[in-house]
């Protein structure tokens, strides 16, 4: 019984953290709690099954596939009709975010779309279903349908302005902005950036790494070169530390920094 409290509380404290925007401190209380669980076998079925998908999550969040393959198949093995309807989401969530990282955009619509399925039964249209409604319009826009992620965050934003979610606020409208950056509409993308910069540098981290990566975009668009070289060397530094040299998206700001340098002499 002690271990299994224990198990659960490094679970709720990954939550916390995931819920905060800290991807890195996330990273670590899921680890933390993924080993607990790991050398406690007494820990019921379902404390496990947290702590697998959470450490799962944090895998695909940065990149580390062949780490999160056995345990979303461990996941996808361990499911029932009898499992909690939260269980089945997170699984359909989880190789959703697998699909999505990988180019498989129609199989990962339709995971997030059982996942929203099963959200809706189970509790109607709370908190993690409107997450969910954010994960399909990160699709929506990689498969080019910009209006449909356009619709889908403007009516997230309403919901978590209502609700004051700081957080929230803040992911929602970096990740408008980058559809407005697609969209070639730098300004509009540069209002909902600037509007989050103050919380995104209260979190640091990959959070602000993430913004200033999309701010650097839409000063490219405008041919402000030398903005765009600030907004990028800063946030490049921070998405190197947290996911290495060789992921592509610290792979593309370190390219982008040497073009600067060779076009543009700044």
């Amino acid at each position: 019984a002690d271990a299994e409290k224990k198990a659960i509380a490094y679970y709720q404290l990954t939550v916390c953290s995931k819920m905060s925007g800290n991807y890195e401190n996330t990273y670590l209380c899921a680890e933390r709690a993924y080993e607990y669980m790991e050398s406690h076998p007494e820990c019921a079925k379902g404390i496990c099954y947290l702590c697998r998908a959470m450490m799962c999550s944090s895998y695909l969040e940065f990149g580390k596939k062949q780490e999160a393959e056995p345990l979303l198949k461990k996941l996808k093995d361990s499911l029932s009709d009898t499992m909690p309807a939260l269980h089945r989401s997170m699984y359909e969530d989880l190789a959703g975010f697998y699909h999505m990282n990988y180019g498989n955009l129609l199989t990962a619509m339709e995971h997030y779309e059982n996942s929203l399925h099963i959200l809706n039964e189970y509790d109607g249209e709370g908190y993690n279903y409107f997450m969910q409604i954010g994960k399909t319009a990160i699709v929506y826009q990689r498969l080019k349908k910009f209006d449909k992620a356009v619709d889908a965050y403007q009516f997230l934003l309403k919901k978590v302005r209502e609700h004051n979610l700081e957080y929230e606020y803040f992911l929602f409208s970096n990740n408008m902005a980058a559809v407005y950056n697609d969209m070639e509409q730098p300004i509009k993308a540069l209002e909902h950036l600037l509007d989050v910069m103050s919380y995104a540098r209260e979190i640091g981290g990959i959070a602000l790494g993430e913004l200033l990566r999309n701010v650097a975009c839409a000063y490219r668009q405008l041919k402000q070169y030398n903005k765009e070289l600030e907004s990028l060397k800063e946030g490049s530094e921070l998405l190197v530390k947290a996911y290495g040299d060789e992921h592509p998206k610290s792979i593309a700001a370190k390219e982008r920094l040497a073009e600067l340098a060779k076009t543009y002499q700044i």
